[in-house]
């Protein structure tokens, strides 16, 4: 969190890839997917050749298809042996990428 606040503090000073790079990294590790990809998207258009950015983007899809599966696995043993239970797909969250929800390439 301190890492967030000291990101925006300094880019509040000057907008920077650098500033929204590492704050985009701190967001990642708080779960925090949608701030992250905002961040990292801000770096491309600052920077667009910035390989640093685009890994992260892709490591980020990574880590949010890994979270739907797991929410997924974890409401699926909630509801296995319930009487009456139907296979249903979790709602959605609003992180899918191929929705065409904030994850859009």
């Amino acid at each position: 969190v301190l890492c967030i606040e000291a990101c925006d503090s300094a880019l509040r000073l000057s907008p920077s890839a650098k500033g929204s790079y590492r704050r985009g990294i701190a967001y990642m590790h708080l779960q925090d997917f949608v701030k992250a990809k905002r961040d990292f998207k801000k770096v491309l258009e600052l920077d667009p050749g910035n390989g640093a950015a685009a890994k992260a983007l892709q490591q980020l899809r990574h880590r949010v298809q890994q979270a739907q599966l797991q929410s997924k696995d974890v409401l699926g043993s909630m509801f296995r042996g319930v009487e009456g239970h139907s296979e249903r797909p979790v709602e959605d969250s609003g992180l899918d990428e191929s929705s065409g929800s904030d994850f859009d390439p």
